[in-house]
C-alpha cells in the first residue's frame, strides 16, 4: 500500500518561494502570484490536496487555502507561473534519523546530557522488563558506557560511578523518567 500518491508541499512552503524569488516586501498587500494560485485553488481549476497528496474538495473560505498542499508539477503549469518566469521545485523533506551516535550526543549535548540520555535509555529497559531501577546500578552501567565511548568529564578523566551517582544522574542534576 503506498503512503501517499504523489509529493505535496504545503502552501507555506509555496508561499515561501515565491517571497524569496520575487523578494517581494509589501505588507499592506497580497503577492500577485499568490493571489492568483489561492483563485485557482478556490475555484477549483488547481487541484487541492491533503498532507498525503490525495485530491480533496476545494476551498470553501478563504482560510482553507492555508490548511492546502499543492503538487509542484501542477502549480507550474499555471499561467501566472510563466508570465512570472518562475518554476518551483521543492526539495524533498528528508527525515532524520531519531538516532543519534554517541559522538554526534557528544557534539551537540555535552558529556554530561549524553550520559543522563544513556542513564535514561537504561531505566526506560529496566521499567520495561519489570525491574525496579536503582541509581547504583545504573551509576555502574553509566560508568561502562562511558569507559566504552571514551567519554570524558570536565577534568579530562573518565568520570567515577560514584561521580555520576551523584553529580550526574542525581535529583538535582537529572529528571527520573516516568
Amino acid at each position: 500500500m503506498q503512503g501517499s500518491i504523489q509529493t505535496v508541499f504545503s502552501w507555506r512552503a509555496f508561499a515561501t518561494f515565491i517571497y524569496k524569488q520575487t523578494r517581494y516586501k509589501a505588507q499592506q498587500t497580497a503577492h500577485p502570484v499568490l493571489d492568483a494560485v489561492a483563485r485557482e485553488l478556490f475555484t477549483g481549476s488547481l487541484m487541492r490536496r491533503n498532507r498525503k497528496g490525495y485530491p480533496i474538495k476545494p476551498c470553501s473560505e478563504p482560510s482553507d487555502v492555508r490548511r492546502s498542499y499543492l503538487d509542484p508539477v501542477e502549480v507550474n503549469q499555471l499561467t501566472i507561473m510563466m508570465q512570472w518566469r518562475l518554476v518551483w521545485t521543492p526539495a524533498p523533506l528528508t527525515k532524520r534519523p531519531k538516532t543519534s551516535t554517541v559522538a554526534q550526543q557528544l557534539e551537540r549535548h555535552g558529556w554530561k546530557a549524553t550520559l543522563q540520555i544513556e542513564a535514561t535509555r537504561i531505566w526506560q529497559e529496566q521499567k520495561r522488563f519489570g525491574v525496579k531501577p536503582v541509581l547504583t546500578r545504573i551509576s555502574d552501567q553509566v560508568h561502562k558506557f562511558a569507559l566504552m565511548h571514551k567519554i570524558q568529564g570536565d577534568h579530562g578523566r573518565v568520570p567515577t560511578a560514584g561521580y555520576i551517582r551523584s553529580h550526574v544522574i542525581s535529583r538535582k542534576a537529572w529528571t527520573r523518567p516516568l
